[in-house]
């Protein structure tokens, strides 16, 4: 659209939405900084963190539908003639309809050029909005990543030394009914087999604690 008297309607109310934007991304901010420094507060660093948030998100979304309404008036108010103002056509009624057939067209083109641009001004917020909740998130989300990755090491070490210790006790049991069988076959005939050492059930319950704790 052409400008009118110097001034675009559109660059003038896309002005006035980024400095809102700007404005209120600044209060957030300033709002966070100073209620972290209210020694009352000092526990409660992230709730702060997602209600200003929170509060940040239903503000724009109101400034969204004020801005969206203020746009398509100030677009109404360039296009409107005063019918006073209109000259006639010298090409007579046909002409007059080709003139509103074009100018019909031209405005359903603007108005899709203007919810295309409002939906991406939208997509552009939100993404600030979630680069926010992560800056604000991420300190806690290292945090809490660190101590889960060294405690599944310590989990793993402390589970391999159980089962290393049930093993052994395992092993040494076996290896004495082995010689406890021998002796007992000293002074008697030769057997053709050797002694068996079945493993009794508590030991198969250690075993079996041992793995899936």
């Amino acid at each position: 659209m052409s400008t009118i008297e110097g001034l675009d309607p559109r660059a003038a109310v896309a002005d006035m939405t980024n400095a809102f934007n700007d404005y209120v991304c600044d209060t957030g901010d300033a709002l966070k900084a100073a209620l972290k420094k209210l020694p009352e507060l000092a526990e409660n660093h992230q709730d702060i963190e997602q209600g200003v948030d929170r509060w940040l998100l239903k503000v724009q979304r109101a400034a969204d539908v004020s801005f969206d309404r203020f746009e398509a008036s100030a677009l109404e108010q360039s296009f409107h003639v005063p019918d006073g103002l209109m000259a006639a056509s010298s090409g007579g009624a046909a002409g007059a309809d080709e003139e509103e057939a074009e100018a019909a067209q031209l405005w359903e083109q603007l108005q899709q050029r203007v919810a295309a641009k409002r939906e991406l001004r939208r997509k552009i917020a939100a993404l600030r909005r979630l680069e926010l909740a992560w800056e604000s998130q991420r300190p806690s989300f290292e945090q809490l990543s660190g101590l889960s990755r060294a405690e599944g090491v310590h989990a793993v070490m402390d589970k391999a030394a159980r089962l290393k210790r049930v093993l052994g006790g395992l092993g040494g049991a076996r290896d004495g009914g082995a010689l406890m069988a021998k002796g007992g076959c000293g002074g008697g005939a030769p057997r053709h087999h050797e002694a068996i050492r079945t493993v009794s059930l508590s030991d198969l319950r250690q075993l079996s604690t041992a793995l899936c704790s």
